[in-house]
């Protein structure tokens, strides 16, 4: 994976009041929640590509932070500032991508290990101890996980990181300490992501705690080469925009191969959305929880963006949860627990802070707990994703389609809002070849060039000629990046001092085997 420096809440910019602009009725794609939690007199302002935030300084009284990616800035304003009307008029001008308020999200909230039998998403015996007064557990309503770990725990030797943008995390908790990497405290910014809360604690745990160590729970990613990455983005107040996507840019440049994100809001933040489409074009995988609000119709943002695997929650009869959203872009579902009562076996078993913390305050143990949310439900989805990079798998693409297309089926047939593609298949997945997944072939029917532009911002021109359809498709790294008209150029933007090596390949619309040579281009 390519690395890339960047600056983030570190540069002093004095801009703006935006007189400079004229207005016109450009603006963000995503219109404010009126419900929605922000930081009060913070404003993110996004650029157009070519616009430089010094060429539109006008007033020194208004303090602003250039953010991770240099292409947005954080302004900063009066408390008492209506930011939702003036994040609409600074939209509306010239030069202007976007500008929105620093929205609060919230969180969702075989191996000889003692509590593993308690661990019923993995493995599912239908166990009657497991009753909780109201419901029994039903036989293999799991991840087919004991069936993976005894198949594969010996072969698969490869390394990955998860990223776990939460609370933060238990440092000294034995089921964690040896597998956690270096992150950062983007609340108090510093580099010790402490956990104060305990949710990232029981997330990490989740994703890979360490498993057939003699003591507590199991993590999907059993691997001693798997490990966590803690990102400090929430505390109990809830998660800045700021500082998730911060700690989106840090995983995507600093080794990581995956990010979890069991968080979300009402309302789609571009430069969250920004800061995701960056990692995806990093080559990592982004799991997202789908929310814990019932809705039928409408999943949490960022699990609603496109390069975000939106995941929903399932009981321990592989039934949905009841609170799991659902809608058009749930992607997959994994176990998240149906609690009825505090400590309640339907929940989720895994670790949580050896110290006191915020969660303890409302009844739960302090070491190990059983939690229920999609919050529980993304994390298993990252420790597959990990796991399959561990097993060989590269490609980004490969792997996400690897975990929807191996899903057992739940609900109607195929896809549904539901359940997305169904319940993760632990097993399923890891029987695969590392080497499947479907990038359009390179029959070089057109001829394709490219190049490296831009000393700021970068961006790549690419030159074709031999196409037969009256637009084409455009695929990078894989992935199928867009559809352009066919008139033998496109530009593809890429950022702020982005630094990264990407490959191209065009194909006639609506074709995989008419295409192009495959072009590589480094920035």
């Amino acid at each position: 994976m390519q690395s890339k420096k960047f600056v983030h809440l570190l540069v002093p910019v004095l801009i703006v009041l935006f007189a400079g602009f004229g207005f016109t009725n450009g603006g963000g794609a995503f219109p404010p929640a009126p419900s929605a939690d922000y930081v009060p007199g913070e404003l993110i302002v996004g650029f157009e590509p070519g616009v430089s935030v010094d060429s539109v300084i006008t007033d020194t009284s208004i303090r602003t932070t250039v953010l991770a990616g240099g292409d947005s800035v954080l302004a900063h304003f009066d408390a008492s500032t209506d930011i939702e009307a003036l994040a609409r008029r600074i939209a509306a001008m010239d030069g202007v991508a976007y500008a929105e308020p620093n929205y609060i999200l919230s969180l969702h909230v075989a191996p000889n290990d003692p509590l593993y039998p308690d661990k019923w998403d993995l493995n599912n015996t239908g166990d009657p101890a497991l009753c909780d007064g109201s419901q029994c557990p039903t036989a293999d309503a799991d991840i087919d996980w004991e069936e993976a770990y005894t198949e594969f725990a010996s072969t698969i030797t490869g390394s990955a990181v998860i990223a776990v943008v939460d609370t933060g995390i238990d440092f000294g908790h034995p089921d964690l300490n040896d597998k956690i990497v270096s992150g950062y405290d983007y609340l108090d910014g510093d580099s010790n992501p402490a956990d104060d809360n305990g949710h990232g604690t029981h997330v990490a745990g989740i994703a890979a705690a360490e498993t057939n160590n003699g003591i507590g729970t199991a993590g999907v990613a059993w691997s001693d080469n798997i490990k966590v990455m803690p990102l400090r983005v929430c505390n109990s107040d809830g998660c800045p925009t700021t500082a998730i996507n911060n700690a989106i840019y840090h995983a995507a440049d600093n080794g990581a191969d995956v990010i979890n994100l069991s968080l979300g809001g009402p309302t789609g933040s571009t430069s969250t959305r920004n800061a995701i489409d960056y990692a995806w074009g990093q080559g990592l995988v982004i799991v997202a929880s789908s929310g814990n609000d019932g809705n039928n119709n409408s999943i949490s943002y960022p699990a609603a963006f496109s390069n975000a695997i939106a995941v929903g929650s399932t009981d321990f009869d592989d039934n949905r949860a009841g609170y799991s959203n659902a809608g058009s872009a749930l992607d997959i579902s994994a176990p998240g627990g149906e609690m009825s009562v505090l400590h309640d076996p339907e929940g989720i078993m895994s670790t949580l802070p050896t110290y006191y913390a915020d969660i303890n305050s409302f009844g739960y143990y302090q070491d190990y707990d059983t939690l229920q949310g999609t919050s529980m439900a993304a994390p298993q989805v990252s420790g597959l994703a990990a796991l399959l990079f561990a097993q060989g798998y590269s490609s980004n693409a490969d792997v996400r389609s690897q975990i929807e297309s191996t899903a057992d089926d739940l609900g109607s047939a195929g896809w549904d809002k539901y359940f997305g593609n169904g319940r993760i298949n632990v097993y399923a997945a890891l029987g695969g070849d590392p080497g499947g997944g479907e990038e359009p072939p390179v029959d070089p029917v057109i001829t394709l060039d490219a190049s490296a532009m831009g000393s700021w911002y970068r961006y790549t021109m690419l030159y074709w000629s031999g196409a037969t359809t009256s637009s084409v498709d455009v695929y990078m790294n894989g992935s199928y990046l867009g559809t352009t008209t066919n008139d033998g150029s496109a530009r593809h933007n890429r950022g702020y001092f982005y630094s990264g090596t990407d490959t191209y390949i065009v194909c006639n619309a609506g074709s995989t085997t008419e295409c192009s040579n495959e072009v590589t281009v480094t920035h």
